[in-house]
């Protein structure tokens, strides 16, 4: 484990960790080797880990209405893959697989994140962070394009906004069969884990 971890010191997620914090977390940790196109999870399986990239790369695609995937983004080394499944217990929101050349992970089971949690160890904040901030971006950016909508003078418009505004949300093409928007219907709140956040950084 020592070459990972001295890869894993090299990624921003793990740049404020000491070596002692590194060889901590190892522990915990799992490599998780992908060849080519190889698959990670697949949309609509159970959620039970997430996944660091080390090396090589990983495609990610959502599962379109018409039963087409639409890749969705291209993710490199240091790149946090599947982690909501630490926050909640849904299924997987997208199908993530190995890229051209494969890719190598760090896995963390939820089971081994909760005891981290439980110990207050400074990478399990940093995980939850990422998470909210995450969250916290896309729900700013839809209320923006959700008011774009509202302001929209036609009712092509509005819809094309409001489009905008769930692909912004759920990271996936609204499908062109949507006629009809309810505006006034949608409210995009901040969510628990976003105000603890704030507060513990008060």
């Amino acid at each position: 484990m020592s070459q990972s971890l001295e890869a894993m010191g090299r990624l921003p997620l793990f740049a404020s960790l000491t070596t002692a914090e590194l060889e901590l977390l190892s522990r915990h940790l799992r490599i998780r080797k992908l060849p080519p196109f190889g698959p990670l999870f697949t949309e609509g399986e159970a959620a039970n880990a997430c996944y660091v990239v080390l090396g090589g790369d990983v495609e990610v695609f959502k599962r379109l209405p018409d039963g087409r995937e639409e890749r969705l983004a291209l993710l490199g080394p240091g790149a946090l893959v599947g982690h909501l499944a630490l926050v909640d217990s849904r299924a997987r929101s997208a199908t993530c697989k190995g890229g051209m050349g494969g890719a190598r992970l760090l896995e963390l089971a939820r089971d081994e994140f909760d005891l981290l949690f439980r110990a207050r160890n400074v990478f399990a904040f940093k995980i939850l962070d990422h998470v909210v901030n995450d969250l916290a971006g896309r729900l700013r950016e839809t209320n923006e394009r959700l008011s774009d909508a509202r302001r929209a003078r036609t009712g092509a418009q509005r819809v094309a906004a409001a489009k905008a505004a769930g692909q912004t949300l759920f990271g996936f093409q609204i499908p062109e069969s949507i006629h009809g928007v309810n505006l006034d219907a949608i409210q995009v709140e901040a969510t628990t884990q976003e105000r603890a956040s704030k507060d513990r950084h008060r």
